[in-house]
């Protein structure tokens, strides 16, 4: 619980009244005294008396070393049954390998455990507490142990007022029943049993044929008692035909819309509610029971949520899965029926206990002996006191709710670690995982495919002749699909051939490994070399690793084809200029098929894409029949359908691209039968109807906690898992304050149910990427993500990535938070229970493992700082010796060169950044493979250097770990050469552009390139004889001067300047005395030969301008407004170029010097 402070004390974070716009200081937490009020949060929380246990589970025995030893005891456990085996001779991973899969056996690869709790609210308040207090922190801190993420759902807490409003509680709760069921990787439903057998709430929906029986029932008991005719006219009132429903059902309406002062929170309204609602139950269930229904639906229609709940847990559940599933049975002593207090405890009606729940209470417990084993079930008991604090305080009844928390985290720990043995090491496989990933992804969008099949037959005679296919196409046409569908058919041609084809499918942007170029080359890499049988290094260096994958594709066997898929090569981060497609390699075999996607709105990524195909073709928008084929499939999945009215109603939508009715269908599916069709609103783009889905979310899910969830989501760098984004929301008070509607927990942390149903209702918009440690959710569409950031982050993204850096720094994983009560109004602090994000997840350094690094920490963390600006953390952070070894030793040196080169530049003013950013450009070819010498290189750099500094203080703590040499005679100097730019043969030209942010060469093997200089990264290399290279003032080409003519070659920074590619060519006679010169309006080119002077357009290549000089001067210069001409000839004439005519004329003739002086201040002049 919190703990409070008095209101005069200094709070850090968001000040009252201060919105998070405002509030976007990088230190908005110093000003709080934490440790004080985490000593005095600390202090108060052990002394309370409620408090079962004096320290955390973690902190006591045996559960202490059970964490400690969690996995190396799995793995002990794993050889001594056999259970380790050779993955990678699998035939399940050689297949996947290949691109073969039994698609129908293969699930996703969870590294989630969720479990369920069921049980009534009112009478297991102790229970509930204790598990959360105590249980659930332990059961995460120990799940994170074997790379698991755990999460409880509970519908005391996350219940929202408009649930009861719509009456969707009890279908919710089955929803997440069979959704842990069939997603959790352990455990998955845990009941606790009293007493009461619960809440039978009026059935929300009745089929039409069964409500039409019931009615008919209460019309004729209706003639003989007016209360039943009361009741008659309230369910014709309140119960409406949907004939939308696959099979037409009667659907109860929402409160608010016949009570519209129950959304007000109006008293009268709810005690009206209460009074009708107790009407048409009494009469509605006694006609149920006498209509002449079947058994099983008279059980199903009267039944209470918590045996719905047992029902969808346990039912028809596989022997091997009843370890998943416990039960809690709980006998109350000393209980008093009579007591004020015991309707919380048992099932009342009209003043007596309820005979008929208390015998469907038995049955239930029957049907759960029979359904899981004997012991999955366990017993205790409590003592009845009056009050909930009277029961809490009673010693004995301390000892029974400790001996229940042991032995629920028994049951739940034996349940993990059980399941941890038996899965198959193949799951732990990070490229399996990457595979299969997108292989089930694929699977997905392919079965919602329908139609289209001449465009289909187009591709698949495209891929059988030419070597690179591209699709292309607006956003959202259905390209994607498309390819899914494409590689699925062929997956199923082959399937049965022994000469089958290997097939790579890659959807961009779905996993976090395939979102840049280079992660995505070495998983193509990887997968290729098994596919080939072969075990070699992969290069990390890009350049190499580019060279590589060329050189893999040379190396697929004769007697096989390979067809590689790459989807929306758009969404590829433009790391290496990766959309520039330099990387794809220019020589493709004869057996290798490269089928490729985009979209035509990235017209650079297109006309490289295009440039590189042998066939390109382009997706149209949807034909009528088509439409209306995947509207009705789309809406046949969710068991919906729509009116004529209301289907030509969205079909009559300008040109609706798929993604447009796939969009439509979510927003329609909650369109009833009788629903106006005026009320059927419909955005009419793509983008709109997004908005519109956002705001319908917000609806529903309340707009405080869509806004954040999505919001910390959309700025994450690769996505967050469930646990991850839980954390972050229950340290954000706002969410908090919002959220907790009924009951306040007794840790403060947002309900992991309020995430689960905001995910099923993103549904494939959002998808799950497969990390090495988490299950990541991120967008899967760009128009989400760029709608999602406009509308939730662009307004807060300083707070937003402060949170999530405070999160990944660890701020509040031992620390209370502050936070002011909404009730009380005074400010208090509370523990979070938030997961500690060390640096290393292991307990330390081990002869036989590598270690084990919180590579989530590595990746996110440095994005929130700099995009936080938390500039004095960032700093301690980058510039951390083990932080750069730890860099270096999951391969991401080059990233974080990105980082440290954006951290310097962003603020300067903190030179380490830029000293370290130096040192390690200097030293990647070493520290890449050997990153144990980061701090032998900080010390080898000059004293001055903030590198020396930041390793000699490395070592005052370290230096028994560690053994590094002092050069006592090193140069205090320096070191010049930053970087090493390698050309095959003699540079015969070298020119920096003038921002200074590229160069340019040429050498004596005839080919020019153009560098980054920031990075190193080649960005061209085209084939020319060069005399002299230009650059224009903006970058976008270079200017090659040959023999022949001139070139511009484009940097591919836009659509009309493909990288690599002339776009103009001036024909024109040159030697090695011509000069050229692009002004600062960066339209002309002046070029000077032999006596005359050229004025080019470059846009048209048209000569606009030409003059003959009356001498052949020795050199010429340009002022950089291009106004004026310097000739170096017996003096320095200068020339007026737009008025052409002489001007001022030096008198030094003959004075080499001098000229040369003045021709070089004329260069660098303003004009």
């Amino acid at each position: 619980m919190g703990t409070g402070i008095s209101k005069n004390q200094d709070m850090g974070g968001i000040p009252p009244g201060l919105t998070r716009k405002q509030s976007t200081g990088s230190n908005h937490w110093n000003g709080f005294k934490a440790q004080r009020l985490a000593l005095l949060a600390t202090v108060r929380m052990k002394g309370n008396s409620e408090s079962l246990w004096p320290e955390p589970r973690s902190e006591r025995h045996p559960w202490k070393k059970l964490l400690q030893e969690a996995e190396s005891s799995v793995q002990r456990q794993k050889e001594e049954r056999g259970t380790v085996t050779d993955i990678e001779n699998e035939p399940t991973f050689r297949s996947l390998m290949d691109g073969y899969i039994s698609a129908k056996n293969m699930t996703k690869n969870s590294k989630e455990v969720w479990i369920f709790i069921s049980s009534t609210f009112t009478d297991t308040i102790l229970e509930r507490d204790t598990l959360m207090e105590d249980v659930y922190p332990y059961i995460r801190a120990y799940a994170r142990k074997l790379g698991l993420d755990f999460n409880a759902v509970d519908f005391r807490w996350g219940i929202r007022k408009s649930l009861c409003n719509e009456h969707k509680a009890a279908e919710i709760c089955l929803t997440e029943v069979a959704r842990c069921r069939e997603t959790s990787c352990g455990p998955s439903f845990v009941a606790i049993l009293g007493q009461k057998y619960g809440f039978r709430p009026i059935p929300p929906v009745i089929k039409q044929g069964e409500f039409e029986k019931i009615a008919a029932y209460i019309q004729r008991m209706a003639e003989n008692d007016p209360k039943d005719d009361e009741a008659l006219q309230l369910i014709n009132k309140w119960y409406k035909l949907d004939q939308n429903a696959n099979e037409p059902e009667y659907v109860l309406q929402p409160i608010g819309e016949l009570l519209p002062n129950f959304y007000k929170d109006d008293q009268a309204a709810g005690d009206e509610w209460n009074r009708i609602s107790s009407v048409i139950q009494r009469s509605l269930f006694a006609a149920i029971r006498g209509a002449g229904l079947d058994p099983e639906t008279v059980h199903l229609l009267t039944m209470s949520i918590t045996e719905g709940e047992i029902v969808e847990g346990l039912e028809d559940i596989p022997d091997n899965d009843k370890s998943k599933c416990f039960v809690f049975n709980r006998v109350l002593t000393n209980f008093d029926e009579r007591h004020s207090n015991a309707a919380k405890y048992l099932d009342y009606q009209n003043g007596s206990v309820d005979v008929d729940a208390q015998n469907r209470l038995g049955k239930m417990r029957d049907y759960i002996n029979a359904e899981i084993p004997a012991s999955n079930i366990h017993r205790y008991n409590l003592k009845f006191l009056p009050t909930q604090d009277d029961m809490a305080a009673d010693n004995q009844n301390h000892k029974s709710l400790q001996n229940f928390a042991d032995q629920f985290c028994h049951f739940v720990i034996s349940a993990i670690q059980k399941k941890a043995i038996e899965s198959d090491a193949v799951n732990d496989h990070a490229i399996y995982s990457e595979v299969l990933n997108h292989t089930l992804f694929s699977r997905e969008r392919a079965e919602s495919f329908v139609g289209r099949e001449d465009i289909l037959d187009v591709i698949h005679k495209a891929v059988k002749r030419s070597q690179v296919v591209v699709v292309y196409g607006n956003g959202g046409c259905g390209k994607t699909s498309l390819l899914c569908k494409v590689f699925h058919q062929t997956v199923s041609q082959w399937e049965d051939d022994k000469k089958r084809p290997f097939l790579i499918m890659r959807l961009i942007g779905t996993t976090p490994k395939s979102s840049n170029i280079r992660d995505l080359l070495r998983s193509v890499c990887q997968q290729l070399l098994y596919c080939f049988n072969m075990k070699e290094a992969i290069p990390v260096d890009f350049k190499s690793l580019q060279l590589y994958f060329a050189s893999l594709l040379q190396r697929v066997p004769d007697r096989r084809d390979l067809y590689v898929f790459l989807d929306s090569l758009d969404q590829l981060s433009n790391d290496n200029n990766a959309l520039d497609l330099e990387w794809m390699p220019k020589d493709i075999p004869e057996n290798v098929r490269l089928v490729l996607s985009v979209r035509s709105e990235v017209g650079s990524c297109l006309a490289a894409a295009k440039s590189q195909a042998e066939e390109s073709i382009k997706v149209l928008p949807l034909g009528e029949k088509d439409k209306v084929d995947l509207l009705e499939l789309l809406l046949k999945k969710r068991g919906r359908k729509l009116t004529f009215v209301q289907k030509t109603h969205i079909l009559n939508s300008n040109n609706p691209t798929a993604l447009y009715i796939r969009l439509v269908s979510d927003v329609a599916a909650n369109w009833r039968s009788y629903t106006p069709i005026s009320n059927c609103n419909l955005a009419t783009t793509t983008a709109g109807l997004i908005e519109q889905f956002f705001s319908e979310l917000e609806v529903k899910h309340g707009e405080t906690f869509v806004r954040s969830a999505l919001g910390y989501l959309t700025a994450s760098k690769d996505g967050l898992s469930a646990g991850e984004l839980l954390d972050v929301l229950s340290c954000d008070d706002v969410v908090l304050d919002d959220v907790f509607e009924f009951h306040i927990p007794p840790i403060r942390r947002v309900p992991p149910l309020l995430w689960t149903r905001l995910r099923v209702d993103l549904g494939p918009y959002l998808v799950e990427g497969g990390s090495e440690t988490v299950v990541l959710y991120r967008w899967h569409h760009r128009l989400f993500h760029e709608a999602a950031y406009t509308r939730y982050v662009a307004y807060s993204a300083p707070f937003l990535h402060q949170s999530l850096a405070n999160y990944f720094m660890s701020r509040w994983s031992d620390t209370p938070k502050p936070y002011h009560d909404k009730v009380t109004k005074s400010v208090q602090v509370a523990y979070r229970r938030v997961q500690p994000q060390p640096l290393f997840l292991d307990d330390g350094p081990s002869e036989n493992k590598q270690r084990k690094y919180n590579v989530r920490k590595l990746s996110e963390l440095p994005t929130h700082l700099i995009r936080g600006a938390m500039w004095g953390e960032a700093e301690e952070v980058f510039t951390c010796i083990p932080w750069i070894e730890a860099k270096c030793h999951c391969e991401e040196i080059h990233q974080l060169l990105i980082e440290l080169d954006e951290a310097s530049k962003m603020c300067p003013k903190r030179t380490r950044f830029r000293d370290i950013y130096k040192m390690i450009r200097a030293n990647t070819s070493i520290l890449q493979d050997h990153p144990e010498l980061v701090c032998q290189q900080a010390l080898n750099e000059p004293d001055k250097s903030s590198c020396v500094t930041v390793a000699r203080s490395y070592l005052k703590t370290n230096s028994a770990q560690m053994f590094c040499l002092v050069n006592l005679s090193k140069s205090q100097s320096p070191n010049p050469e930053v970087m090493t730019l390698p050309h095959p043969a003699p540079v015969t030209a070298v020119t920096f552009s003038k921002d200074g942010s590229h160069v340019a060469t040429a050498s004596s093997d005839g080919i020019v390139r153009a560098w980054i200089v920031t990075s190193g990264i080649l960005e061209i290399a085209h084939e020319a004889e060069a005399l002299r290279l230009i650059w224009p003032g903006h970058c976008l080409w270079l200017g090659v001067l040959t023999p022949g003519g001139i070139k511009l070659v484009g940097l591919g920074n836009s659509a009309a300047y493909a990288k690599g590619q002339v776009f103009k060519s001036i024909p024109i006679e040159l030697d090695a005395t011509a000069r050229a010169f692009v002004p600062k309006n960066n339209k002309h080119l002046f070029v000077y030969m032999m006596g005359r002077l050229y004025i080019y357009n470059i846009n048209t290549g048209a000569v606009i301008q030409k003059k003959e000089m009356r001498c052949r001067p020795s050199t010429v210069a340009f002022a950089p407004n291009g106004k004026l001409m310097a000739i170096a000839y017996r003096a320095i004439y200068l020339w007026d170029i737009t008025k052409e005519e002489r001007g001022k004329c030096s008198r030094q003739e003959g004075d080499k010097d001098f000229n040369n002086a003045m021709l070089a201040s004329l260069a660098t002049a303003r004009g």
